[in-house]
């Protein structure tokens, strides 16, 4: 998990703040990809269609699954 968090870290300056704790407990939700504990309005996009009003995955998980899906399309299109 603590690599989880490091590369979270890396990614985005303000990601940092998403494990300092400074939240309250309520605010916190889980990655369904990389299981680690990220504060709700931060970590996560919104998605007015799934339960609780944000997606399941964290945007880090979710912008390098994008990033993957394009990587396939384009070697299938060559």
């Amino acid at each position: 998990m603590s690599e989880n968090v490091e590369k979270c870290a890396e990614f985005h300056p303000r990601m940092q703040e998403l494990f300092t704790g400074s939240h309250q407990l309520g605010d916190v939700r889980r990655c369904s990809r990389c299981q680690v504990r990220k504060v709700l309005t931060m970590g996560f996009y919104r998605d007015r269609k799934s339960r609780g009003g944000y997606r399941r995955e964290c945007k880090l998980c979710r912008k390098v699954a994008r990033r993957e899906r394009v990587r396939r399309r384009r070697s299938e299109s060559r």
